[in-house]
């Protein structure tokens, strides 16, 4: 979301299972922090600048959270 627009949506079939939540959540976080990348880097050549983002806060759980850390 930016400006409370949504800038980028996907919807395909997984690429890859997950043996537990971690694993789960830490394949997820790694997709969207190359998402994140690519958007920053795009809105970067219309000179707008995002204020930083803590993805650490949309993890749920404790085992990923203790990993990340």
């Amino acid at each position: 979301m930016f400006d409370g627009v949504a800038v980028s949506w996907k919807s395909c079939k997984q690429t890859v299972i997950a043996r537990s939540t971690m694993e789960s959540e830490l394949v997820a976080l790694d997709t969207t922090c190359l998402e994140v990348e690519w958007l920053k880097d795009l809105l970067s050549k219309f000179y707008i600048v995002l204020k930083p983002i803590f993805l650490i806060e949309f993890i749920e759980s404790r085992s990923t959270i203790e990993i990340l850390k």
